[in-house]
């Protein structure tokens, strides 16, 4: 397909990236007869088979869907500069012909507002990003991608995977931007979130933390009482294990969701908290002062003001 389709306000540009032999007839159909083949070479050569190859031709292309408030990119092809060695026609691949579709079409990559991903192999993907400076930035920047999240999760290797197919786990943020001078914050995953390798092998079998709800039978302010009692020994407890314990309460304050909780979490019975527990990584000294440069025993000089 070569020809843009318009339909009523919406008009549909393919944007071919390569046209070219690639497979063994065979290898593509491989329940495909040479008795079968040869009753349709006639019609087959050279537009969907090549004469002097014998290989299957197929068309790598995008097409853009163009309507009065949006310019849709289905799938980006393969994309130059990715390393793809079981592909010759693909690895280490320079061209602009991609680039030159779009073009064709009225538009750049800067008038791209959404990139639809069908699935993610390698030759529906490859222009997500671009090499640019020696960093792969998107190639749409001013678009939303998406794409399914179990085709997602699918390809993304988990962490600490050895795997060098699919989503590089590096394309995920190993954490925010910190501030200076530097506040630790907690690492629930100890170091196994998406992004972020192992920190040891010794560490390597330790659980990436727990959610739970803090619960009372009842919602009465006895209950409120007993439900802080017991959050005192949570946090109590959990200082003296070396863990960190984030309390969250918005959840809570939705009346849909603290009816889910409650029934289908929690028993029926009342939630107040929902809680983080997890180790924490300890990467910068703490900034507050220790205790014995702020406390002094009775009748320490240094205890009593300075006259005046």
């Amino acid at each position: 397909m070569t020809k843009a389709i318009a339909l009523k306000d919406i008009t549909i540009h393919p944007v071919v990236e390569q046209q070219a032999p690639f497979f063994d007839v065979f290898e593509f159909f491989p329940t495909l007869t040479k008795e079968l083949l040869e009753e349709n070479r006639s019609w087959l050569q050279p537009t969907f088979i090549d004469p002097a190859s014998g290989k299957l031709v197929l068309c790598v292309q995008s097409f853009v869907i163009k309507s009065a408030h949006h310019n849709i990119l289905i799938d980006s092809c393969v994309g130059n500069d990715k390393p793809r060695p079981a592909r010759p026609l693909w690895n280490m691949m320079k061209s602009d012909r991609f680039e030159q579709g779009l073009a064709a079409a009225g538009l750049t990559v800067n008038d791209i507002d959404y990139v639809m991903c069908t699935h993610l192999h390698v030759d529906h993907v490859g222009w997500n990003t671009r090499l640019e400076n020696g960093r792969w930035v998107p190639t749409f920047p001013k678009a939303k991608y998406i794409m399914a999240d179990r085709e997602l999760a699918y390809w993304t290797p988990a962490p600490g995977s050895a795997g060098r197919d699919g989503v590089p786990a590096t394309s995920y943020p190993a954490r925010a931007e910190h501030t200076e001078p530097f506040f630790p914050g907690r690492d629930f995953s100890r170091g196994h979130g998406w992004g972020v390798p192992p920190l040891s092998a010794a560490t390597s079998h330790r659980a990436a933390g727990v959610a739970g709800l803090l619960t009372t039978t009842a919602d009465r302010p006895v209950d409120w009482v007993h439900a802080g009692q017991a959050l005192q020994r949570i946090l109590l407890t959990a200082s003296i294990c070396g863990a960190a314990v984030a309390l969250h309460s918005q959840p809570l304050e939705l009346p849909w969701l603290r009816e889910v909780l409650r029934t289908q979490l929690s028993d029926a019975a009342c939630p107040h908290l929902v809680l983080r527990i997890g180790l924490v990584t300890q990467v910068a000294l703490s900034v507050r002062r220790d205790p014995g440069d702020v406390l002094f025993p009775a009748g320490d000089d240094r205890a009593d003001p300075a006259p005046g």
